[in-house]
């Protein structure tokens, strides 16, 4: 946990979606809102993280709560099982909610990214340095698609040779 918390803090002040965000917002608001995200970003995770697994931990044993094995506990099933134990199947189909808008707000954030820095950064200082605006975001597209298909395939690859969430964690 101490090594994700400080990962994770880390990851806020290196992460180009950030500094993105940042730079691109007012000063006045940006403080607000870094602050009171910093504190939501660690406070609405945490309070989650808490009570769905000690809800699982709780809920062992109970006919409702399917029996995990230690491969589903490292596929991340632990909250799900919980949750659907506790909530049925509303709360099965919240969580898939709440997985799918979690997973896509990351995935735009680093593909915009990403996009970024490959288009400003590299074609447009390196390979064409006087791009007009409408090449800009033609190459910006192509590298939201690059970017898209190396994670892709970055994923299958992790996936085929047992690469999962309690090997990263």
């Amino acid at each position: 946990g101490v090594i994700n918390i400080i990962g994770n803090f880390a990851t806020v002040f290196n992460d180009q979606a950030y500094w993105q965000r940042a730079i691109a917002s007012r000063p006045a608001s940006c403080v607000k809102g870094y602050l009171l995200g910093g504190l939501a970003w660690f406070a609405i995770p945490f309070a989650f993280s808490t009570t769905v697994g000690l809800a699982a931990v709780a809920l062992k044993g109970d006919p409702d709560m399917r029996i995990l094995t230690p491969a589903d506990v490292s596929a991340g099933l632990p909250a799900p099982a919980a949750i659907t134990a506790v909530l049925g199947r509303g709360g099965a189909a919240a969580m898939l909610v709440l997985l799918f808008l979690a997973i896509t707000s990351a995935t735009s954030a680093e593909l915009i990214a990403v996009s970024s820095i490959l288009t400003y950064d590299v074609y447009k200082r390196y390979i064409n340095p006087r791009a007009t605006e409408a090449q800009i975001l033609k190459v910006s597209h192509y590298m939201v698609v690059t970017y898209a298909l190396m994670m892709s395939i970055a994923g299958l690859i992790f996936f085929y040779i047992g690469v999962s969430m309690g090997w990263l964690y």
